[in-house]
């Protein structure tokens, strides 16, 4: 008569993700007064040279810098896998959202809001590094949206 087969050892439960722990989110995002102060430095210089720049050679190096940043986006769209590509999803919604109406309604928006203040002059050389901040925050700002939404609805599906 064969021998029973013995049942299989017991598992332990798996381990929680890392980005759950607080003590290393709190580890990543420690204040620094010299890199809040390198921040400053490089910003201030960068907006100086923007402001040099001549207004031709502006709208060159922002179309550059928003044809390199799109082509990143869908690269990470095709290619990246879990957060990543769902960051690049949102981006890309953003990206590609500046060519319709809504798009162009959040940037008539914001220079409808930053007028006022001098920030929007016709032919002024800072006005397109200024239109490229704004874009670039909503793309992250969808982006960690995106990633967010993922995860919940992973959570969710369990």
């Amino acid at each position: 008569m064969p021998t029973p087969i013995p049942p299989p050892p017991p598992r332990d439960p798996p381990a929680a993700p890392p980005q759950s722990d607080p003590a290393a989110a709190a580890r990543r995002f420690r204040f620094s007064v010299r890199t809040a102060l390198l921040v400053t430095t490089v910003l201030a210089i960068g907006c100086g040279v923007a402001k040099l720049i001549p207004y031709g050679i502006t709208l060159l190096l922002t179309g550059a810098t928003w044809i390199a940043g799109a082509s990143w986006l869908a690269t990470g769209v095709l290619f990246g896998r879990g957060d990543r590509q769902a960051f690049c999803v949102g981006g890309s919604i953003v990206v590609l959202s500046m060519w319709s109406q809504a798009g162009g309604q959040l940037l008539e928006g914001v220079r409808t809001l930053l007028r006022p203040l001098g920030l929007f002059g016709l032919g002024d050389s800072f006005t397109p590094w200024l239109e490229l901040l704004i874009v670039a925050a909503a793309v992250v700002g969808n982006g960690l949206l995106c990633v967010r939404a993922r995860r919940w609805h992973q959570s969710t599906n369990q």
